[in-house]
């Protein structure tokens, strides 16, 4: 996919850093990936303040 340019949508329930983390881990990220998923909000001390987008991402709510 990656030599072909082919556009990549990960659409997610999980949680956004994590897929990043594993794309990099795997060499998969690439400029044709986009990533929509949740994504763990955290203050300038590393403490857990929100989730982005607020009404998050869930099994139920694909579709919307």
């Amino acid at each position: 996919y990656r030599s072909l340019s082919i556009p990549v949508l990960v659409l997610s329930a999980g949680v956004a850093q994590t897929i990043e983390k594993t794309l990099d881990t795997h060499m998969l990220a690439g400029e044709n990936i986009s990533l929509t998923a949740n994504r763990i909000l955290f203050d300038k001390n590393g403490d857990y303040i929100g989730i982005n987008p607020p009404n998050y991402i869930h099994v139920g709510s694909k579709d919307e």
